[in-house]
């Protein structure tokens, strides 16, 4: 399965309307110009100055709905093929992140869901306990809620997150058939020792029979000597 640059396209388009990109403000430090500058990043495959804007808007809540779609956009990124720092445990964590915001957008929240299902079903380990507010792998800590700074706000809405049936994801299959495939090289590297050794038995068998017939050989010539007749008296005299 290839989600390739396209992923990350597609949900930029996805996005762009809920983030008025045609109405931005010049001013380089803003919320939307920010998303701008990220979200052409992406389109040209530059996923580290993108990644930079995009932690950016994610750890702060102020920055409102920029804020959400850049933590939706940081999971998306970490799942695209061409991205050479991509994650599906990144991707599933920001993905979770997202789906238990207090404030999630009710029509990215299928979008969120669906990006963390894709990254459990490449490898990433499902997220069950609380989510930790200290940032991934040393990324600036990101916010808990957007557009919604009191500390009165609840930090998260505990959800439970979806789990695949086990052994359902492409990661688990992957694994059964990588098991198959060592149980039977197992099989014909022993298979492949009982030829070695039958070998080794059959050049001894060989060798005794060779010597067997050897021994035969002399049993007969002994046998055609005995078949003489005798010599005659011996001559008188000393």
């Amino acid at each position: 399965m290839r989600l390739g640059r396209s992923l990350a396209t597609l949900l930029v388009a996805a996005l762009a309307p809920g983030c008025s990109l045609a109405t931005l403000t010049g001013d380089p430090t803003s919320s939307g110009q920010r998303m701008e500058r990220a979200t052409s990043a992406l389109e040209q495959g530059d996923f580290g100055a993108a990644e930079r804007d995009l932690r950016w808007l994610a750890a702060r809540c102020e920055t409102g709905a920029h804020g959400r779609s850049a933590l939706l956009l940081l999971a998306a990124a970490q799942l695209d093929t061409s991205n050479p720092y991509a994650s599906a445990q990144a991707a599933a964590d920001l993905a979770a992140r997202y789906l238990r915001l207090p404030d999630a957008s009710a029509e990215e929240l299928p979008v969120a869901r669906a990006l963390y299902r894709v990254a459990v079903d490449l490898g990433a380990q499902p997220v069950h306990g609380p989510i930790s507010t200290s940032g991934l792998d040393g990324w600036e800590p990101l916010a808990d809620r957007f557009a919604a700074c009191d500390a009165n706000e609840p930090r998260y809405v505990w959800k439970s997150l979806p789990d695949p049936p086990p052994g359902s994801t492409t990661a688990a299959r992957i694994e059964a058939l990588e098991e198959e495939i060592m149980m039977r090289t197992d099989s014909l590297a022993a298979l492949e020792r009982r030829v070695t050794s039958l070998r080794a038995r059959t050049g001894e068998m060989d060798a005794a029979v060779e010597r067997i017939t050897a021994l035969e050989a002399e049993i007969e010539r002994i046998r055609e000597l005995l078949k003489r007749p005798p010599l005659g008296p011996l001559p008188d005299g000393p």
